[in-house]
């Protein structure tokens, strides 16, 4: 097998797996919610991880800190529904 099809094979195998669990329980690392936020790795922790009410994270032993995708999208969810209500306030 070439390195290409190496490759290939692999990207198969992670997107399968992506789309066989749903969602709401997938763990998503701190790279994962940079990239969802579309923010570094400073703001990611000053502005969002060390929030108080920012769902638990889950750890992994020997691993690093993993959080349910479902619980953060739902946090980012009701962020922008306070931040709408602060508007309308003003």
């Amino acid at each position: 097998m070439t390195e290409s099809e190496t490759i290939a094979t692999e990207i198969a195998k992670a997107l399968h797996a992506a789309a066989v669990l749903p969602h709401e329980k997938r763990l998503w690392s701190v790279e994962r919610i940079m990239e969802y936020f579309d923010v570094g790795q400073t703001t990611c922790y000053r502005a969002i991880i060390s929030q108080p009410d920012f769902p638990t994270p889950i750890k992994i032993e020997g691993g690093p800190l993993r959080w349910v995708c479902g619980e953060v999208i739902e946090w980012a969810e009701r962020q922008r529904r306070v931040e709408r209500h602060v508007r309308k306030a003003a």
